[in-house]
């Protein structure tokens, strides 16, 4: 079977939910783009998040801010790029560095600095009455939260959040004008950061970049520069976007829901679970890619060793052989879902999302009682230039 449309593409991202619903019909297909295949239904996207010794992480690489394709040789013994792009055991000795500054007791002191971010923000919004709320709230609770974590300067949040915007594994399907404009960025936060990790290798200071650095030196024995760049910079990319694109979906799902709204204000207990079946029901990553290390039967269907198999994490979100009612929202789900990944790439920042969105709900319902659409405003437009994630282009609000 061909898919129906050109996958990844502009067109489906805006509106990926009848492609992905044509694609479980034969749930593992060519994707019509190269040699790449479509993984689609829940149990499928198991099994391959899961067999990371047939499907390497090392699928692509980001080469001088553009990204290309690994060949099975290169994927193996691939020790270059972040960790979310490598294989045990290389993969988990520096994922577990990443871990030391995202462990619990460490989000759990972060809870001051979260609420009072939080409070600045929601008082800036109650000044003026209103809000577009994935630029003024959505987006900067996230990065002032990273840029505190690591020590970095709070007045680059605005470039912070431009460089989130980054595409990820979605680059390479990009037309090529926008890949320039990605390969810009790619840069532009490379040099930032390797400014700031030489200083801080030269001359420690006590914050959270300068631990990072500390124990990526005694996991590999020496400063490796390219290595310590790559990780910093996925607790940049991944600490801010994925969060906003969370909060921003949430609050419309909560706002487009009268008895949702009125439940949200009246048990704080429940954002939780309202927070979880939103990242099911919208899941701010739509997607990853995994190289095919070996010959392998998916569902029925022969993958070449060789193939990029792109797994499509919203489309398991909604598999109707796992979930009933897919489309619907209802948070007492108890079925788990893959908007954080399966297995060994599980996302690192995903309890410290949790917290940012828990809290700041709590606040925002708390604080905001009047808080609702500006409906002379809204069209309520996903990003138009991502391949990879869903979220909302803007979402404005009024709270008086």
């Amino acid at each position: 079977m061909n898919s129906p449309k050109t996958f990844p593409s502009y067109e489906v991202a805006r509106c990926p939910y009848p492609f992905y619903e044509q694609m479980r019909g034969c749930p593992v297909a060519p994707a019509g783009v190269g040699g790449e295949f479509i993984v689609s239904a829940f149990d499928d996207v198991s099994f391959v998040l899961t067999n990371p010794q047939i499907f390497s992480s090392a699928s692509t690489y980001p080469e001088n801010g553009r990204h290309r394709t690994r060949t099975v040789q290169e994927a193996r013994g691939a020790t270059s790029g972040g960790f979310v792009m490598l294989d045990p055991p290389v993969q988990a000795k520096r994922r577990r560095v990443a871990r030391q500054i995202l462990k619990a007791d460490d989000i759990n002191s972060l809870k001051p600095l979260i609420e009072s971010t939080i409070d600045e923000l929601i008082d800036e919004i109650e000044a003026r009455g209103s809000c577009e709320f994935i630029n003024d709230f959505a987006e900067r609770l996230p990065a002032r939260v990273v840029l505190t974590m690591l020590g970095l300067p709070m007045e680059d949040q605005d470039r912070a959040i431009g460089w989130a915007r980054y595409d990820g594994r979605g680059t390479r399907f990009h037309p090529s004008e926008r890949q320039d404009a990605i390969q810009g960025t790619l840069l532009d936060v490379a040099e930032y950061m390797k400014s700031a990790i030489v200083e801080r290798y030269e001359t420690p200071r006590d914050d959270g970049l300068s631990r990072f650095i500390k124990e990526h030196v005694a996991a590999e024995g020496e400063f490796n520069l390219v290595n310590v760049l790559s990780d910093a910079s996925l607790l940049m990319f991944g600490g801010v976007t994925t969060t906003a694109h969370m909060l921003g979906n949430t609050m419309k799902i909560i706002l487009d829901d009268p008895a949702l709204h009125a439940r949200v204000m009246s048990d704080a207990a429940s954002i939780p679970l309202i927070l979880n079946e939103g990242l099911r029901l919208e899941s701010p990553v739509q997607w990853v890619d995994r190289l095919c290390m070996e010959d392998v039967e998916v569902g029925g269907v022969h993958i070449p060793a060789g193939a990029i198999v792109i797994v499509l994490l919203g489309s398991a979100n909604r598999d109707e052989a796992v979930f009933e009612r897919p489309d619907t929202f209802a948070f007492q789900r108890r079925q788990p879902h893959v908007a954080f990944g399966k297995g060994i790439h599980t996302c690192i920042g995903a309890p410290l999302a949790l917290a940012e969105g828990k809290l700041a709900l709590e606040k925002i319902f708390r604080r905001l009682p009047n808080i609702r659409y500006d409906d002379a405003r809204n069209n309520f437009d996903t990003i138009g230039d991502t391949m990879l994630f869903r979220g909302l282009d803007a979402l404005y609000l009024t709270v008086t």
